[in-house]
């Protein structure tokens, strides 16, 4: 197909036209192949929810939805993490190691405290044992 003699218009179109052709086509393989492995799966004796995390049943245009377990996505609490770090001064500063590094990390880092002192006084906290651990005092600050 020669697009050499096309207008930028014309292009704009047939890509628009092209764009949809291409969705309706995975719209519609992928109902043939639900159908195809809810029937597998049923062959089998199984739903198609016991083996796949999601719905059998396709919705928003062939989409796949998540199983519905029946409660709200938000009534599972999770339960905070254990503390992996703690500020060897200050136990309410204490952090689990994923995300962003609090200010109170940074400062006291910044001020030549290591990393394993911090491990080793949320050890300490852990286990019940008191006392402070000295290095790098001036980085208390609250996050």
């Amino acid at each position: 197909m020669d697009l050499s003699s096309y207008s930028l218009a014309q292009l704009r179109q047939l890509h628009s036209r092209i764009s949809s052709a291409i969705r309706q086509r995975e719209r519609g393989a992928k109902e043939v192949l639900l159908k195809k492995l809810t029937s597998l799966a049923k062959a089998e004796g199984f739903a198609l929810t016991d083996i796949l995390p999601v719905a059998a049943e396709p919705t928003n245009g062939g989409k796949l939805r998540k199983q519905d377990t029946g409660a709200a996505p938000s009534s599972k609490a999770r339960s905070p993490l254990p503390a992996k770090y703690a500020h060897p001064n200050d136990r309410t500063l204490s952090w689990s190691g994923r995300g962003r590094k609090p200010q109170w990390v940074e400062a006291w880092m910044s001020n030549g405290g290591a990393l394993d002192a911090l491990v080793h006084a949320a050890e300490v906290f852990a286990t019940g044992k008191g006392g402070r651990i000295r290095g790098a005092e001036g980085a208390k600050t609250k996050a």
